[in-house]
């Protein structure tokens, strides 16, 4: 009769013991899908701008915003010289029939040295101020082919200053005094020059 209370006994607390596995189980705690650490991730951090970069792009619609100005080219005006005379200087465009300067102004009746650069390599050039416009350069010009080697004809009340006719890479300079404003026509007087387009305008003021 002992023995079998002692059985009884047994199978009960081994009852009890299984009930009690069973109704707290043993799950483990959930992994991750990926494998990695339960703990959270943190968020990227948000893109910066550079601050350069942030500068230029203010400054570029800036410059976008700002109205466009057109600039016009102004007439190479005389500058006052140590002398006290109004100066100014041109020079030959190379290998072309033109001067550097095609528009030169100065100050009425003023005491002016011009000084002409021929930067030709090959071409003879001189530059020859005329008392009026295109009509009288013609006038002047026609009248030099006739007055060889230097091509400077004698008609001191149609010339108003004129340069010798330089070798190619030289220079010379000319003094007068400025006549009335108005605008006077300079040229070259070598033949076929002044045809082939090397005259500008000096407007005196």
């Amino acid at each position: 009769m002992w023995a079998y209370v002692k059985r009884l006994s047994a199978a009960l607390c081994l009852c009890g013991i299984i009930g009690i596995l069973a109704a707290c189980g043993t799950t483990e705690p959930a992994t991750p899908a990926n494998g990695g650490d339960t703990d959270l991730e943190t968020a990227p951090p948000l893109a910066t701008v550079p601050i350069e970069a942030t500068t230029l792009a203010t400054d570029a619609t800036s410059e976008a915003d700002e109205p466009m100005t057109e600039t016009t080219e102004e007439p190479m005006a005389g500058t006052e010289g140590d002398g006290g005379a109004t100066e100014l200087a041109t020079a030959a465009e190379g290998a072309q029939l033109a001067y550097t300067d095609t528009e030169m102004s100065a100050p009425a009746n003023t005491e002016l040295t011009a000084t002409f650069n021929n930067e030709s390599d090959s071409l003879q050039h001189n530059w020859v101020l005329v008392n009026g416009g295109l009509d009288v350069a013609e006038e002047v010009n026609n009248a030099a082919l006739q007055s060889p080697p230097d091509f400077i004809p004698d008609t001191s009340d149609q010339i108003l200053a004129a340069t010798e006719l330089l070798d190619p890479n030289s220079s010379d300079s000319v003094t007068f005094t400025t006549p009335d404003p108005g605008e006077y026509i300079y040229l070259c007087t070598f033949p076929g020059h002044f045809q082939g387009g090397m005259y500008g305008t000096l407007t005196v003021e």
